[in-house]
């Protein structure tokens, strides 16, 4: 995979289908988290606004393939920019997946795999953060809407640079 961040093509679900029946989630990590309060939040974020990245990369090895799934999210009021956003939240969580011997799979089947199932595995846990660090920065929660795999979102992908790939 290329050192540059790209663009996602649209996922083929049959591809994300053929990789799903031949690997099992093994483990979910969350691996780094941060959120950063800016300024005043408004009393009610119900019409809060939000501008949301996420950046998928993905590790394969012999025994065992990584999705990471990098969110970050800046929420800001209708009458703002995103610039001026009150709330600015980062999230990395990664699944493990264990493969079977001899499991082969091109790179698009990951990515299409990545775009779809694991992001069905990982958005939870973004999802639930967000709420969280709301509750702990004494702001009104912000609902992260769910995940719908018949609509996957615009991500990017990027490089694996090193991590520990261990379950």
């Amino acid at each position: 995979m290329s050192s540059e961040t790209a663009e996602a093509n649209a996922p083929n679900a049959e591809h994300a289908q053929r990789i799903s029946g031949l690997v099992e989630l093994s483990d979910v990590r969350t691996i780094e988290f941060a959120a950063l309060l800016q300024g005043e939040a408004p009393a009610a974020v119900d019409s809060a606004q939000g501008a949301l990245a996420v950046t998928l990369t993905i590790n394969s090895e012999p025994t065992q393939f990584q999705v990471l799934g990098n969110f970050r999210v800046k929420v800001h009021e209708p009458s703002k920019s995103v610039k001026e956003a009150f709330l600015t939240a980062h999230f990395s969580v990664v699944a493990y997946y264990g493969v079977p011997e001899g499991f082969s799979a091109t790179e698009e089947e990951l990515r299409s795999f990545a775009q779809l199932s694991s992001m069905i595995h990982l958005w939870p846990y973004f999802r639930a953060f967000v709420q969280q660090a709301c509750g702990q920065l004494s702001i009104p929660s912000i609902v992260i809407p769910v995940f719908r795999a018949n609509r996957p979102m615009k991500v990017r992908f990027g490089a694996w640079k090193g991590m520990r790939t261990q379950a």
